[in-house]
């Protein structure tokens, strides 16, 4: 099964529809509640997020349940979370995550770890604001491996100077 969220603002004269797109995934299968407001799909798969009609992030989840009304999301199970886009974190895996679509926040309230310009951290819980960049972090460890440079053989600063000795006057 594939599914298309596309927001409910109407495309603008001149501009491709496309950039109303908001999501679009695969899922093995799907459950509507009662009120057909909120859906739960089950082993989702190949799920790309939109951002300015861009392709923003990818994800995968054992479990993807989706509000409607609001668009906020929850995933739960082996979620993981990659960037295609080179200004956002490059890799994020947890168990549980929770968007929040009107603040642009995303939630992990479990272990999480993710890799960001290269460099991987894990915290036991995160909340980070796309809006405004500003993210909280629990106990957090640092994974960062730093390339030795290679040691020059010749030294492109003067040389210091050293003081001769001179032999003291003999009375």
């Amino acid at each position: 099964m594939t599914c298309i969220v596309i927001d409910n603002a109407p495309c603008e004269i001149g501009r491709p529809c496309k950039n109303n797109l908001r999501w679009h995934f695969e899922a093995a299968q799907s459950e509507i509640s009662p009120d057909g407001f909120t859906t739960t799909y089950h082993g989702v798969k190949n799920a790309t997020f939109f951002r300015d009609g861009r392709p923003a992030y990818r994800l995968t989840a054992n479990l993807v349940t989706v509000d409607s009304r609001s668009q906020d999301y929850s995933a739960n199970g082996g979620i993981h979370v990659w960037s295609t886009d080179k200004t956002l974190p490059d890799d994020l895996q947890t168990d549980d995550a929770y968007w929040n679509q009107t603040g642009q926040e995303l939630t992990c309230p479990g272990p999480t770890s993710f890799i960001y310009r290269g460099t991987k951290m894990h915290t036991t819980r995160m909340t980070v604001n796309l809006q405004t960049g500003a993210s909280t972090l629990g106990d957090t460890s640092i994974d960062y491996f730093k390339i030795p440079s290679p040691t020059p053989l010749i030294s492109a600063a003067p040389l210091p100077s050293i003081p001769l000795i001179q032999p003291s006057p003999t009375p």
